[in-house]
């Protein structure tokens, strides 16, 4: 495996870096919801869901698909002007995470937060 799948982001809501907070709560807000590893093996990628509106994601039915990204990506720095900062930084105010949640179960469905069972 050619990333280190031992170290992982906590699943949970994260902002992305280009998240203003002056703008809605949910604007490029996300859930982290698991860690995938590639049937080969050489990539482990961050599956994740998108907290606000984008119809590129969504079909004519409702449905709305889950994106991915490799791990190094999300758990990587980039540069805003001369500063680094996290790509995506966990949110843990219970506050926020109480407004996303809601959100989630609007997008999702109220269950959308339950782990599958089968």
């Amino acid at each position: 495996m050619s990333q280190d799948a031992t170290a992982v982001p906590a699943l949970g809501f994260y902002y992305h870096f280009k998240h203003d907070p002056n703008g809605p709560i949910n604007n490029y807000a996300y859930e982290l919801i698991g860690i995938a590893i590639g049937q080969d093996a050489e990539r482990v990628d961050a599956v994740y869901r998108k907290l606000y509106d984008d119809s590129t994601y969504e079909r004519p039915d409702g449905f709305r698909f889950l994106s991915t990204r490799s791990l190094r990506s999300w758990m990587g720095e980039v540069s805003v002007g001369d500063t680094r900062v996290p790509r995506f930084e966990r949110i843990t105010d219970p506050r926020w995470i109480s407004a996303l949640t809601r959100i989630r179960n609007e997008m999702y469905g109220k269950h959308s937060g339950e782990p599958t069972r089968y």
